[in-house]
C-alpha cells in the first residue's frame, strides 16, 4: 500500500462549521462557560484571550470568527456563532499589564437580558 493510499483510508472527513456547529444543549453550554471561565486567566493581550477561547469552542466543534478590530484597553461585543447561539466577550486591561476576560456562549435570550441589564445600568 503507498502513502496516499494509507492517507485516504485513514483520514477522517473534516466537515464543514456550518454542518458541524448545532446549538449546544444547555447542559453543555455551561461546560463551554465553565471550560472558558478556566482559561482566561493570565491574558497578555486580546489576542490571546481570543486564542484561549477559539481553542476551547473548537473542542465543541465550534468555530470562531475573529473580529480583525479588536481594542487594545477594552471591549465588549458578540458574536454570531449560529442561529440562537452567540458568544459575549468583554476584557479590561487591568493594572498589572494583563487582560482580565469574561466570555459566555449564550442562546438570544441571554443576549437579551444581558442588553437589558446594560440599558438599565446606564439609565442609573
Amino acid at each position: 500500500m503507498n502513502f496516499k493510499t494509507f492517507i485516504e483510508m485513514n483520514t477522517l472527513p473534516v466537515s464543514s462549521a456550518e454542518n458541524a456547529m448545532e446549538i449546544p444543549p444547555m447542559m453543555d453550554m455551561n461546560a463551554i462557560n465553565d471550560r472558558l471561565e478556566s482559561e482566561l486567566s493570565n491574558i497578555e493581550s486580546p489576542e490571546n484571550g481570543l486564542e484561549k477561547i477559539a481553542n476551547v469552542l473548537v473542542e465543541y466543534s465550534i468555530n470562531l470568527p475573529v473580529p480583525d478590530d479588536l481594542e487594545e484597553d477594552d471591549d465588549e461585543f458578540v458574536i454570531e456563532l449560529k442561529d440562537n447561539l452567540n458568544l459575549y466577550v468583554i476584557y479590561v486591561q487591568n493594572d498589572n499589564g494583563l487582560y482580565d476576560f469574561h466570555a459566555e456562549v449564550i442562546d438570544d435570550e441571554g443576549l437579551e437580558e444581558i442588553l437589558e441589564d446594560e440599558s438599565e445600568d446606564s439609565e442609573e
